[in-house]
Formats: C-alpha cells, sequence, structure tokens
C-alpha cells in the first residue's frame, strides 16, 4: 500500500514533516480531509510551525504531499478548503459533462489522459472519441453540433477515472479515490489559470481605459489666469444687466451660452489656490 505522507520537496531537497504528534493517518484520502479543513497553505503552514513541525525558514518553502513510485519520490497538490468540492464525484461528473461545450478543455483532457502521459492514467481510459470530435470541430467551426458520441466519452472517462473494477464476474466497482482526485485538481488548476487570465485582462482594460491627470499648477500658469481674467473682463463690458442686475439675452442665444461660460470659468478661479501660491508667481 502507497504511503503518503506531507513534506517539501524541491530540487535541492525532500523532507518528510513528522505528523506522529497530531496524527497518525497516511492514507491519500485521510490527509486531503485534515488538509482541507485550512483555508490555504499560509495558514497550514502557520499551524505546523505553531506545533513545531517546521522552522520559521521552512515558512517560505512548499508544502507538498509526498509518496514513492518505483522507488522515485512523486508530489502531489496538498487539497485546501476550496479545492474540497472538486473531490466529490458527482460534482466532477456535472464538470466533466460541462466540459463539452469547452474545446480548450477537451483538448488538454486528452492530452492528460493520453496513453505515455506522466501523470496518473487510470486503466482503460480511451481519448480516441475526443480526438475525432476536436478534429471535427476544427474542421467544421460553428457549424459543428454537438455529438451524442462526445457526450458518452466524457461520461466514459469520469466512470473510468472515479471508480475501479474489483470485481470481473459481477461487475462490482468502487472509489478509485486516487483517480477521482487526479481528475478533481486536473480541472481545478484549470478553471484557476482561466479565472488568472481573466483578471489580467480585466487589468489591461483598466490601464487603458484609466485617464491620467496632472497637478493643477502643472497645466496652468501664471499667464494663462493673468489673461483669463482680463478676458473676463472685457466680456463684462458688452454685458446690458436687466433690472434684477443680472445681463438680458435671448433665450438659447450665443451671449447666453457666452455667460454661462463666465460664470463657470468664475468657480473655476476660485476654487484655484491663492495666486501667491503658484509656483511661478513672483512679487
Amino acid at each position: 500500500m502507497v504511503s503518503y505522507k506531507i513534506g517539501i520537496y524541491n530540487r535541492k531537497e525532500a523532507r518528510i514533516i513528522d505528523l506522529d504528534k497530531i496524527t497518525k493517518i497516511k492514507s491519500l484520502d485521510k490527509l486531503d480531509e485534515l488538509t482541507s479543513t485550512f483555508n490555504s497553505e499560509e495558514e497550514l503552514k502557520t499551524y505546523l510551525f505553531n506545533q513545531e513541525l517546521i522552522s520559521l525558514d521552512e515558512m517560505e518553502k512548499k508544502l507538498s504531499i509526498m509518496y514513492k513510485n518505483n522507488g522515485k519520490v512523486k508530489k502531489l497538490p496538498i487539497v485546501y478548503q476550496d479545492m474540497k468540492k472538486y473531490l466529490d464525484i458527482v460534482y466532477l461528473k456535472a464538470k466533466m459533462m460541462a466540459a463539452a461545450q469547452d474545446i480548450e478543455l477537451l483538448e488538454k483532457l486528452a492530452r492528460h489522459y493520453s496513453i505515455g502521459s506522466d501523470k496518473f492514467n487510470p486503466q482503460g481510459v480511451n481519448v480516441s472519441d475526443i480526438r475525432m470530435y476536436i478534429s471535427d470541430f476544427r474542421s467544421n467551426g460553428e457549424k459543428h453540433f454537438y455529438s451524442r458520441a462526445l457526450e458518452l466519452a466524457l461520461d466514459d472517462m469520469w466512470k473510468k477515472a472515479v471508480f475501479k473494477l474489483v470485481d470481473k464476474k459481477t461487475g462490482e466497482v468502487k472509489e478509485n479515490y486516487r483517480g477521482s482526485r487526479d481528475l478533481g485538481m486536473f480541472l481545478y488548476k484549470y478553471e484557476k489559470t482561466l479565472e488568472k487570465k481573466a483578471e489580467k485582462q480585466e487589468t489591461k482594460v483598466e490601464v487603458k481605459t484609466e485617464k491620467v491627470t496632472e497637478p493643477e499648477w502643472e497645466q496652468t500658469t501664471l499667464f494663462d489666469l493673468i489673461n483669463k481674467q482680463e478676458e473676463i473682463k472685457e466680456e463684462q463690458k458688452k454685458w446690458v444687466l436687466s433690472s434684477e442686475g443680472e445681463p438680458d439675452f435671448p433665450p438659447n442665444s450665443e451671449e447666453e451660452r457666452n455667460y454661462k461660460r463666465y460664470l463657470e470659468e468664475l468657480d473655476e478661479l476660485a476654487n484655484n489656490e491663492p495666486i501667491e501660491n503658484h509656483p511661478h508667481y513672483r512679487r
């Protein structure tokens, strides 16, 4: 029976973290139950540090689940709380059926379960029907209609990933935890990649649309302000006041519009800092 352990594994080191102080579990499903109670790797590492199971330096290193295969150390991703639903085989089936509408995901699934893949490959998974559908889609594009054969191929892939035959005579099967976990982590990673791409795209759009405004004093010089005041004074001389003390213009006339602009400019000047504070002001 394969023994799974939490550890630190990279090109320079492979150190198993001794969990005997907190648990005796060694099976993959029980380890997942433990780690999925934590929200993140940071939270898990903080817990292990407080239990004196990892050093302060190791707080900066990535945790993995480690096991041996043919004498070589292999690693698997750790399952945290937001990943737990990807271990539910019913949830996985819904995701697999939805994959029929996602050509990019179909291509990745076909590569993932291809013969010779270095990933975990449940016995008997056949990707030929999926590859035929992808080829047909690439040839016909939007004219291609939904394929019943593809639906059956995805259902078959799901079954062979999450179940294993235990009795050929009776056809009895039981859940293949390692297979369902591998499929779940594959789908989780794919969806997280899509989310990151969408976030990057949104960031690019925000950067392009953001308008950078320079400080007011960099846009307006002292000379500009004096000229504007003189222009307003000249305009005032042309206006004839009504009995209420307001200029008397025909409605919607050019003169009325100029007067409204004049009021706006007065407000703008009033909101400016005192002219003595202008960087170009000289007494």
